[in-house]
């Protein structure tokens, strides 16, 4: 595997060339890619897998909820916040009301520390804003690692608004769930706060990650696994891991965090593909697009993205093979509860990826990439 490696001035200089080089690939009269190509392989059509999926149907009474909850605590972003809600509704298009609108205030959230101390938004910070993300930070991941281990989550240890919003979210989360469950959630989420909100930009560093290091980082800043976590949430369905493997059933657990894996970087890196435009005006070059262009100086720009393009269309075809051999072990699982929970799970990360294609070539916060390719 290619490793990190130092990131030079003539690094600075191509990431700098980048914009201009997309300006040209986006005012051509015929664009060189079309969207679906990041899926489409070997007879798999994206839009033929997510025929007839829809939102769910409960959205906007839970966005009522979510607003007046988010506006309290000062994480309403205007501009922003109604995307949060819009992708929730097709990651969970089968949650009861109560759980999409607690899931909904977790997304909610997560989206206002991304949009206010994430990865994007260090390189137009001054020292003393970095000085302070790095404090909300370290209180944050400390309220959770807390939370995951307490009976409770007592909201009278928040020292301010936004805290306190986290940790109502979580006693939701923990009343409305399993132990095992609860206790991997925090984990999960722990891991992609404390990355999300960091400068990820290599140019800040000083190193420049490879290809496959940055996909391994951009699964744990996406937020995916614990994505995926909210669908068991969603549905009420918990996995039971620790029976599984208890039961003898330890090759279908490994077949979980294959999925899981598999599903995380066709998502994270779909997604740089659609914000690209929006990362490179914000300079940020942690993306999958721009690492693929930085560590491979000769391609050009449509060549950097028909390599994106080529590896998630690889990822997908892994993921819908992994998903097909896991739901074809599950039937061998002897306890129905235990074989309903993994069959939910296929569900879950088939619902993952069609709200990936679904949402992105909808939501208005992407139509800029849309405009740039067929």
């Amino acid at each position: 595997m290619a490793r990190t490696v130092p990131y030079t001035a003539v690094h600075a200089e191509r990431f700098a060339r980048l914009a201009a080089e997309f300006e040209r690939l986006s005012s051509r009269s015929v664009k060189p890619f079309r969207l679906r190509e990041v899926f489409d392989h070997d007879g798999f059509a994206v839009e033929e897998y997510c025929h007839g999926f829809a939102p769910n149907p409960r959205v906007q009474e839970a966005v009522t909820t979510v607003r007046r909850f988010a506006r309290r605590h000062g994480i309403w972003l205007a501009g922003l916040s109604d995307h949060v809600a819009d992708m929730e509704a097709y990651l969970n298009p089968r949650a009861s009301l109560d759980r999409l609108t607690v899931i909904a205030k977790a997304y909610t959230l997560d989206w206002y520390l991304d949009d206010t101390i994430g990865r994007e938004k260090f390189a137009a910070m001054s020292d003393e804003e970095r000085t302070r993300a790095a404090r909300t930070r370290e209180r944050i991941l400390a309220l959770c690692r807390t939370a995951g281990t307490d009976a409770g989550t007592d909201a009278g240890r928040a020292e301010d608004a936004v805290e306190e919003a986290m940790l109502l979210v979580l006693a939701e989360l923990r009343d409305g769930s399993t132990r095992e469950w609860y206790e991997r959630f925090v984990r999960q989420w722990v891991e992609h706060v404390g990355m999300m909100c960091r400068d990820q930009n290599a140019s800040a560093s000083g190193l420049l990650p490879s290809v496959e290091e940055y996909t391994e980082r951009r699964i744990v800043i996406s937020g995916i696994p614990a994505a995926i976590g909210f669908g068991e949430f969603a549905a009420g369905r918990f996995l039971a891991r620790r029976a599984l493997v208890e039961s003898g059933t330890e090759d279908l657990v490994d077949l979980l965090d294959l999925v899981t894996h598999r599903t995380g970087a066709v998502c994270c890196l779909s997604n740089d593909v659609f914000s690209f435009p929006r990362e490179l005006r914000e300079r940020c070059d942690a993306n999958a697009v721009v690492v693929e262009a930085l560590n491979r100086p000769r391609l050009t720009l449509a060549q950097a993205f028909a390599a994106t393009m080529g590896r998630t269309r690889s990822l997908t075809a892994e993921f819908l093979a992994a998903s097909a051999a896991l739901e074809t072990a599950a039937v061998r699982i002897g306890a129905r509860e235990r074989r309903e929970e993994v069959e939910e799970f296929v569900r879950t990360v088939g619902d993952m990826l069609r709200a990936t294609w679904v949402w992105q070539m909808h939501s208005a916060r992407y139509a800029e990439m849309r405009d740039a390719f067929r």
